[in-house]
């Protein structure tokens, strides 16, 4: 029973501590968010350099594969970390 009671108060006391502090909390973002918001920003750029994009299903199919294949170039030139 003593074991029990201590535990309890140990919960406790841990979380008067983390409300005392809260600056101790650091919030990053999701690794898969920066990375999606990374990717499209490289999909913008490369888009921006290239002609609009075509209406036409077969073009536009090759048109995706160009935008691919660019994004990967530029991936491939990146230094890895």
């Amino acid at each position: 029973m003593l074991e029990i009671s201590l535990l309890f108060f140990a919960i406790l006391a841990i979380m008067v501590i983390t409300r005392t502090y809260p600056e101790n909390k650091v919030t990053v973002a999701p690794v898969p968010l920066v990375k999606n918001q990374f990717l499209g920003q490289l999909q913008h750029d490369v888009e921006a350099e290239l002609t609009p994009r075509p209406t036409d299903c077969t073009l536009s199919r090759h048109y995706d594969a160009l935008i691919k294949e660019k994004i990967e170039d530029r991936l491939c030139l990146m230094p890895k970390s």
